[in-house]
């Protein structure tokens, strides 16, 4: 899937798989090149997603928010549905919202990665 196009990563989310070790992490390292997705136009939409978190965020919630604005803006940037284990929280504040009430405002569609198994049809 990621080979044609249907599953991609920004660079920002991968430097944070990259530090992680787990069977997944692993497999995904060895196909990269099929994975990344790079593009700094979208970069430009992340001053943006961080306003909706709240237009003041000190350093401290922006290291606690860590790349989830990239992820977002990338999503938006490229008309994509974001994928998350994260569930909506509506009534968090500021670092501690959560993806899905974020992409609800920015106009991101968004979906668990369960859905993304079902609406790819993945076998095991």
């Amino acid at each position: 899937m990621a080979e044609n196009g249907f599953v991609k990563i920004p660079m920002p989310i991968w430097d944070e798989i990259e530090r992680v070790y787990s069977p997944l992490s692993e497999w995904q390292k060895e196909h990269k090149d099929a994975f990344v997705y790079q593009d700094g136009d979208a970069d430009a939409l992340v001053g943006e997603v961080l306003d909706l978190y709240a237009p003041d965020l000190s350093e401290d919630e922006i290291y606690k928010i860590g790349a989830d604005p990239f992820l977002i803006a990338y999503a938006r940037h490229k008309n994509a549905k974001l994928v998350t284990k994260e569930a909506s929280k509506p009534t968090r504040q500021r670092a501690n919202r959560h993806i899905p009430d974020i992409c609800n405002e920015f106009g991101v569609e968004w979906i668990t990665d369960h859905q993304l198994i079902i609406d790819l049809d993945f076998k095991i």
